[in-house]
């Protein structure tokens, strides 16, 4: 939230990002439910390496997988001022995003799952 409706809002909001108003309720609740399910998906996969880069090794193909419809997608169905400069905003967010959550849910899992 903080990324795009505080730090950058007026990009996105130029970019046409929000069409109406907002709904940090539903925001915030979708980011609850997608970070329980992968997080109980994690345990039943097997990594190798330090507990960093299992949580990694986790994270970051799932940022792939949600960067294609909420970057790319975006981009196809909306006119944005900047292809490009969306485009590296938003890949910029999801690596800060799934990196912080990788390395969190791998730490998680060392000191409560394993």
């Amino acid at each position: 939230m903080v990324w795009h409706v505080v730090v950058f809002e007026e990009q996105y909001q130029a970019f046409g990002y929000f069409e109406g108003e907002p709904s940090f309720i539903l925001g915030l609740l979708s980011i609850i439910i997608q970070g329980f399910v992968f997080s109980l998906l994690y345990p039943h996969l097997t990594f190798k390496g330090s507990v960093v880069a299992r949580g990694l090794e986790y994270s970051l193909p799932i940022a792939l997988f949600f960067w294609t419809p909420h970057v790319m997608a975006f981009v196809m169905k909306q006119i944005a001022i900047s292809a490009a400069v969306f485009i590296a905003m938003q890949s910029q967010y999801s690596v800060m995003q799934f990196t912080i959550y990788g390395v969190l849910i791998g730490l998680i899992y060392k000191i409560y799952g394993e």
